[in-house]
């Protein structure tokens, strides 16, 4: 963008319209890039065995488009199911949380038993969190509180049985996160890309302006000239006709 403004400059009677209209939707284009905020989204609504996108732990398992979270085969079984990316739950500087968002389908099957165990929950837990131990039965943990999570975390589902098998499904599931912004490195450095948008945005505007001007003032010259031209082209006509020119003596 910056090289076209430049040949622009240094070639201001090649300036069209349509020069100027690129670079003002360049303009756009960086302002919007820079200065927007991306949101981490999921929609799946069948799980497969090589998605990288879930992680699976414990006893969870996709099977035939959904997940089992337990084998009923055995007592005493966790298992969870977690987006492989983590969220931005809160933000540290400013203590706004996440415009967050969830739906999910799901079943439970207690195989036509009266007696029925522990069930499915959503959690969101620290990055690097792995299932408790002893966390089968009723022990499995749930979503602790917001401020004792850090500002990025990872969300998903556990489900556990006792004695009692029972099949916790999850067949859909979709979410969105509006904080979810990418790790720059330092602090310092996310600062400065969101200056940086901040300060070149309105520069690049003006640009486009003035060129908008020049284009402008640079046709209406070239008119004038072009009507001063035909002026003078008609005026000499006449008096060529009227023969009052230059006469032509022999000797």
């Amino acid at each position: 963008m910056v090289s076209l403004f430049l040949e622009l400059l240094r070639s201001p009677f090649l300036l069209s319209c349509s020069n100027v209209s690129s670079l003002l939707h360049l303009h756009l284009l960086v302002s919007s890039f820079l200065l927007a905020l991306p949101s981490t989204s999921c929609s799946l609504t069948q799980f497969q065995l090589f998605d990288t996108n879930i992680l699976y732990q414990g006893s969870a398992v996709p099977k035939v488009g959904s997940i089992e979270l337990n084998d009923v085969r055995y007592f005493f079984q966790v298992g969870r199911a977690l987006y492989a990316d983590k969220v931005h739950i809160w933000d540290s500087k400013t203590g706004v949380l996440t415009d967050f968002s969830t739906h999910f389908s799901f079943f439970i099957d207690i195989g036509g038993y009266s007696s029925y165990s522990d069930g499915l929950a959503f959690f969101v837990a620290p990055v690097g969190s792995q299932i408790p131990p002893n966390s089968a039965g009723g022990a499995y943990s749930t979503s602790p509180p917001v401020q004792f999570l850090p500002e990025w975390a990872v969300v998903g589902f556990s489900a556990s049985h006792g004695l009692y098998a029972e099949r916790h499904v999850l067949q859909t599931w979709e979410f969105s996160s509006s904080l979810d912004v990418q790790e720059i490195g330092k602090k310092n450095g996310r600062q400065s890309k969101l200056i940086i948008g901040v300060v070149v945005a309105p520069i690049v505007l003006i640009a486009g302006l003035l060129v908008a001007v020049l284009v402008i003032l640079m046709r209406r010259r070239a008119r004038k000239v072009l009507e001063e031209e035909a002026l003078n082209q008609t005026s000499m006509t006449g008096v060529l006709e009227r023969g009052a020119g230059p006469i032509k003596f022999s000797y």
